[in-house]
């Protein structure tokens, strides 16, 4: 495969750095599809660049590389089908193990990004209808420990014996949660999408 020539040091190094992160990402593929996957992704690139744009070289390589995303991303999925089909064939252990793993280790990850991004959308629905029902939302607390954080009515809340903690302060804590889960969500993007397979 050769290398597309940049004019721009920036772009050169921009491209050199997606590609060695794809051929660390593809390492366990075999040669073959490893080298059919560089190919495309060279070809996609160089077609992004045959398409007329007054966009900065560089600038314009980076929008093509987020349009074909992180590799560590894209090609998981691949790399976890690849190696269960290798394990299938000719038994093996070890093999199926590790596929497993990665199969299991990359429904997690889109698990936690589903349940932090659902916590982000919860506490502004919560602190959403503190302004609609201010009496009946927020975070209760019976005999001392946590019990609820959501909506209760005044009857039920008697009944259960629950008390409202935080009172006016709720929205600003909800405001807070929102803001850290989403500062967590954003971590852990950048850190999945620098691990290495």
């Amino acid at each position: 495969m050769r290398a597309i020539p940049f004019t721009k040091p920036a772009t050169r190094k921009l491209y050199r750095e997606y590609l060695k992160r794809t051929r660390r990402v593809i390492a366990p593929l075999p040669r073959t599809d490893r080298m059919d996957i560089l190919m495309e992704i060279n070809s996609h690139i160089f077609e992004g660049f045959t398409r007329e744009s007054t966009t900065e070289e560089t600038v314009r390589l980076r929008e093509i590389l987020q349009q074909l995303g992180a590799p560590e991303e894209v090609f998981k999925p691949l790399l976890a089908e690849k190696t269960l089909q290798k394990a299938t064939r000719p038994f093996h252990p070890a093999r199926a193990v590790k596929a497993i793993v990665l199969n299991v280790s990359n429904g997690f990850g889109y698990l936690l990004f589903a349940v932090l991004y659902l916590s982000v959308f919860g506490f502004a629905a919560a602190a959403y209808q503190k302004m609609i029902y201010p009496d009946q939302v927020g975070i209760f607390f019976k005999q001392g420990s946590f019990h609820l954080l959501g909506i209760v009515r005044p009857e039920a809340r008697a009944a259960l014996g629950l008390v409202e903690v935080v009172g006016p302060w709720f929205i600003p804590l909800m405001l807070i949660f929102m803001v850290a889960a989403y500062l967590i969500i954003a971590l852990l993007h950048r850190l999945k999408s620098r691990l290495i397979l």
